[in-house]
């Protein structure tokens, strides 16, 4: 079922032979007159798995960028500060001696 998204398309069959299983798995099935795919629920969980790793490593990652952005946006705003402080500093006048 490779062109429908979602879990509310699935279907879990149960059979009582391996020679049941292998003809399935390699026929599909034709549900009106249209051809479905079937894989095995193992591999579909597998699948699955896969794809969650790689979304937690994305968000992961994505995490990290935007702690970057952070602390860098919180360094520039510190510089900028300073500087703005820096330019409108009085000149410092020292006494002359006696």
């Amino acid at each position: 079922m490779d062109d429908v998204a979602g879990l509310d398309n699935r279907w879990l069959l149960t059979l009582n032979s391996d020679e049941a299983k292998d003809y399935l798995l390699s026929h599909g099935l034709n549900v009106f007159n249209k051809k479905i795919k079937l894989r095995r629920y193992d591999d579909v969980l597998h699948d699955e798995y896969v794809e969650y790793q790689h979304y937690e490593l994305m968000q992961n990652k994505l995490y990290v960028s935007r702690q970057q952005e952070q602390t860098n946006d919180e360094t520039d705003d510190s510089n900028h500060h300073l500087r703005v402080v820096d330019q409108h500093r009085a000149p410092v006048t020292t006494p002359e001696p006696p």
